[in-house]
């Protein structure tokens, strides 16, 4: 038996647009070695060099844990290197390295690439009046108590 959906409905296309653009973004990432978060983490790391895992956790809202994790990974992959605070010898500070920024670049490039295709089927008009529609039904679902 087929799941059917309305084509025609505003929740699925939302749904449809939103499954495609997440699989086109990992792709990407993965193309340049990195993981879902990861562009956030270095482009914070680009304009707040030597930020500790707890500073990054906070900016980034999520939590030591999840930070944790991922610096990990880029560790390994050598997109940041951690150093001993000379202050404080209870934590680090994480710094880019430059395989972490050529990453990083040639990931926005392609990240620019697909805002580009993604919009060339529009207007400006377009764009603007469809930002005006997402923020009102970000303030109603923000509004919404279950």
């Amino acid at each position: 038996m087929k799941c059917e959906f309305d084509e025609r409905s505003s929740v699925t296309l939302i749904g449809k647009f939103m499954k495609i653009h997440y699989v086109t973004l990992v792709k990407v990432l993965n193309k340049h070695g990195l993981h879902k978060g990861q562009p956030y983490i270095l482009t914070c790391l680009m304009k707040e060099p030597r930020m500790t895992q707890n500073e990054l956790a906070k900016k980034l809202d999520v939590t030591k844990s999840t930070m944790g994790t991922s610096l990990k990974r880029m560790e390994k992959n050598g997109f940041i290197v951690r150093q001993q605070d000379e202050e404080d010898c209870r934590c680090n500070r994480i710094s880019i390295t430059e395989k972490g920024r050529a990453a990083l670049e040639a990931c926005d490039k392609d990240v620019s690439s697909i805002i580009q295709a993604m919009f060339s089927k529009i207007s400006e008009d377009e764009e603007e009046m469809m930002n005006d529609i997402f923020r009102r039904m970000i303030e109603g679902i923000q509004s919404y108590v279950p």
